[in-house]
């Protein structure tokens, strides 16, 4: 029995490693991770980001989106902000409404109406979901569209 208890802590921290190895060398839940997160998945997404870099059929586009962030808010409100190079002139807004879909890999945009994208649901896909990092790709009119966002 004393040898038992002389062995207890080496197995406990033997027992420890095993459980977080497993836990982290699993599959990710997205395409580019995190592997592991303690923040919710709808929790990472609420944030106002700015785009970090967006590109169209693999053609860099970041530029025309430098003034724009987009706003992903608790209530499930979705705003796409685009600020005037005119200083002083009032921001240009879209807004729709967000929900996370099929198992959380997807963002689904409603729109009141199909007049901003030409059709009143967009479905992104989730490839990396982090606090500091979004990165989102979609099909829009054939296009292929991959955009990053930071925290604005």
């Amino acid at each position: 029995m004393n040898r038992i208890l002389q062995q207890l802590p080496v197995l406990l921290i033997s027992l420890s490693l095993l459980v977080l190895a497993s836990a982290t060398s699993g599959c990710k839940f997205y395409e580019e991770g995190p592997g592991l997160s303690f923040t919710g998945r709808a929790s990472r997404v609420e944030n106002t980001w700015k785009v970090a870099s967006f590109s169209r059929n693999n053609i860099n586009i970041t530029l025309q989106y430098d003034y724009q962030y987009v706003t992903f808010d608790k209530g499930g409100s979705y705003t796409l902000t685009t600020l005037d190079a005119v200083a002083g002139s009032k921001p240009d807004e879209v807004k729709a409404t967000w929900l996370l879909v099929t198992a959380d890999k997807q963002i689904q945009l409603k729109f009141a109406d199909d007049t901003v994208v030409g059709q009143s649901l967009l479905y992104m896909d989730i490839l990396r979901l982090t606090n500091k990092e979004m990165k989102l790709s979609y099909i829009l009119n054939g296009d292929d569209y991959v955009m990053v966002l930071g925290p604005k």
